[in-house]
């Protein structure tokens, strides 16, 4: 990947807590350390995504 074109390591740290922290909410606990740690930055981004649509349909 060319560095200037990739994500920051912060970058994805903080997607890496986005994802974490949706998947509390949504499943009342934190997941493993492992389980959004193998993932590319587009795959967290789309998780994410997911994450968020699952927690709207439990809520309505």
């Amino acid at each position: 990947m060319n560095y200037r074109k990739g994500y920051s390591f912060f970058e994805r740290q903080e997607l890496l807590e986005k994802a974490r922290q949706l998947h509390t909410e949504l499943f009342r606990k934190r997941p493993d350390a492992e389980v959004y740690s193998a993932l590319d930055m587009r795959s967290l981004e789309a998780i994410i995504n997911e994450l968020r649509g699952q927690l709207i349909r439990k809520w309505i």
